[in-house]
């Protein structure tokens, strides 16, 4: 598939007019846009983008906010993603406010929409986790409630409360 989007219309669909008035909320929107952006449109939407070490520094954030509450419930998943994301966190932090080099903007631009498409794959498992405990849950209540129906004990605790 062509990559056809221009840095014009990515911004549209954002709801910015400039890469200046770009946040950190509105850089997450701008990340899944740019997978549908050529390279050299990609490589100009970035360069007018003003403090970019900043607004990495604060995506990043907002991205490691997002992850935690797409992990709320399953410990083992969260803290293997607090330690991979601290890393990473500081090391595309560091990076970003030591370069002036486009390249190297765009590698950690890159390794960014990297994070994003992860984020959602672990959104989607952390969503089938819990959708499997549920489904177990549900399975769990009507094995009780047949072993109590066999065993009598319902039609005791029906008398009761009648």
């Amino acid at each position: 598939m062509e990559k056809s989007k221009t840095k014009e219309q990515a911004l549209e669909a954002i709801g910015l007019d400039s890469f200046h008035d770009l946040t950190p909320e509105k850089m997450v929107g701008f990340l899944h846009e740019s997978m549908d952006m050529p390279e050299e449109e990609l490589r100009a939407s970035i360069a007018e983008i003003p403090d970019f070490a900043k607004l990495t520094e604060g995506t990043l954030d907002l991205l490691k906010s997002i992850g935690e509450k797409a992990l709320a419930g399953n410990s083992d998943s969260m803290n293997k993603f607090y330690e991979h994301c601290g890393i990473v966190h500081q090391a595309l932090a560091d990076a970003a406010k030591a370069t002036t080099c486009m390249d190297e903007k765009m590698m950690i631009f890159n390794m960014m929409k990297e994070i994003v498409c992860m984020e959602k794959d672990k959104d989607t498992e952390n969503k089938l986790y819990h959708a499997f405990l549920v489904g177990a849950g549900v399975v769990g209540v009507g094995i009780a409630g047949y072993v109590l129906h066999r065993a009598g004990i319902l039609d005791l605790i029906g008398d009761e409360i009648a």
